[in-house]
């Protein structure tokens, strides 16, 4: 980075780099031309970085994906650098991540107009990912950004992802992104986590559910404060459009949907049930409140889930009338891989007997099991439990499972415990029972993002989110 630092000052500075710095300079410039990646994220630079990469951009004939996440640039940085690609006269960028460069609010609206003049320039015509995830866009910055959106022609729009976690977007600034997205027909993954839109900006998401067009495989709604009234506007909206026939992945933790009258978890079955997600493989509702009602029909719905294979209750408070609706659930759900139901604490070991009962018939794919804190406990004279015996029986015939988490049922006691070691016969796999944990600490909700967040770009190059 020094030695190119060096270089595009003297670029920078129109001064005959070349008769400065002979064999380098010839060696550089032919690698330049050739070079499809240039990933220099999580080096801590400065501002004044941003204009000196910006004026060497025309060294790199061929560059494809350009990564400045988490480099320090600033505003000042940020908006020299798109103001250099947007006097690119060629067009080869099609990945731009600038994660984590401006946190500052001051400075972010002309930070934010910069970008938008190098999204409308030719520099960024072939642009297919967008990463600004972890900078203060705000409000107002959501709303320049989703207008330069709509102010590239249709049929010339190419982006397919943009990542705008932690961007302080507010209803507002949500809704405006959502309802520009909902008119990107290429667009495939959209990350809006924690983005504090809230049941007042769900109305944008609404309409990008019900768009006839977009083939969107990824969407993120963690942590948005959305309640069951905002579930009950995305359930309608789903039905409406055909985003059932592409979703692959959806995160919709750390919201609270749940309530006594179950109108969210209801609306959402009901979408379910109506049109069948026949892709979609990866479902997160851990941390939602669900046990707040009886979110029975929701549970059931999971059965029209053929794909699934990662599903996510933590965190739910979820009562012992959920077991036997997980029970039903999973029944038809083949290919699930990894069930979390962490901290659940309420559901209780008779609940949990009828969940492990039907892994063991209908899970055979069955690879983790999390069931940390869900109250399995010994009967009154120190037998196992029909919760025990049916995990038991679960590590004695799941041929696939590695993985079975029991931490923070403290109430299993050391007979029990030692029943299940032994369960495992000679077969390789883990189980983690209350005194492997002396603290009893129990998992946390499961992380959908590690499992959604790889993408090959430019010629064999992948890049693996660092979260």
């Amino acid at each position: 980075v020094g030695a190119l630092m060096r270089l595009v000052a003297k670029v920078k500075a129109d001064e005959d780099w070349r008769g400065e710095l002979p064999d380098f300079g010839k060696k550089y410039e032919k690698v330049a031309k050739k070079m499809e990646s240039l990933d220099i994220s999580g080096c801590k630079l400065d501002p004044v970085a941003g204009a000196t990469l910006g004026a060497a951009l025309p060294l790199f004939e061929e560059l494809q994906l350009l990564d400045v996440s988490d480099c320090g640039l600033k505003t000042i940085g940020i908006g020299a650098l798109s103001r250099a690609i947007a006097k690119l006269q060629k067009s080869t960028i099609n990945h731009w991540w600038l994660t984590g460069n401006y946190a500052e609010s001051m400075g972010s609206p002309e930070c934010t107009e910069a970008v938008c003049e190098a999204l409308l320039s030719v520099g960024l015509q072939n642009l297919t990912s967008l990463n600004m995830s972890d900078n203060a866009l705000g409000p107002s910055g959501a709303i320049k950004l989703a207008e330069a959106l709509g102010k590239i022609p249709r049929e010339k729009l190419k982006l397919e992802e943009l990542l705008l976690a932690d961007c302080q977007l507010s209803s507002t600034g949500g809704g405006a992104i959502t309802n520009a997205a909902s008119k990107i027909n290429t667009l495939r993954r959209l990350d809006l986590f924690n983005c504090m839109i809230g049941d007042s900006g769900v109305e944008g998401l609404a309409n990008l559910l019900g768009a006839a067009d977009v083939p969107l495989t990824f969407l993120s709604l963690q942590a948005n404060a959305i309640t069951y009234s905002g579930a009950v506007q995305l359930a309608n909206g789903y039905r409406e459009g055909e985003v059932s026939q592409h979703l692959v992945a959806f995160d919709f933790s750390a919201n609270a949907i749940g309530n006594e009258c179950n109108d969210g978890t209801d609306a959402l079955a009901d979408a379910f049930k109506a049109r069948p997600p026949a892709k979609l493989e990866t479902l997160n509702l851990a941390e939602n409140s669900l046990g707040d009602g009886t979110p029975t029909s929701l549970l059931k719905a999971l059965g029209v889930m053929a794909a699934l294979t990662w599903l996510d209750l933590s965190t739910n408070r979820l009562k012992a009338d959920a077991g036997p609706a997980i029970a039903e659930g999973i029944k038809t759900t083949s290919q699930l891989k990894i069930l979390g139901l962490n901290d659940n604490e309420a559901l209780g070991d008779e609940a949990m007997a009828a969940i492990f009962e039907s892994a063991t018939d209908n899970l055979k794919n069955l690879t983790e099991l999390h069931a940390g804190k869900v109250s399995l406990m010994d009967t009154d004279d120190g037998e196992a439990s029909p919760g025990s015996k049916a995990a038991m029986k679960l590590l004695g015939t799941g041929e696939a499972l590695s993985l079975l988490d029991l931490r923070s049922n403290p109430k299993l006691g050391s007979s029990t415990c030692g029943a299940l070691r032994a369960a495992i016969g000679e077969r390789t796999r883990t189980v983690m029972l209350p005194d492997d944990d002396k603290a009893h600490h129990f998992s946390k909700p499961l992380d959908a993002r590690k499992f959604t967040y790889q993408y090959v770009g430019a010629k064999a190059y992948v890049k693996k989110d660092k979260k």
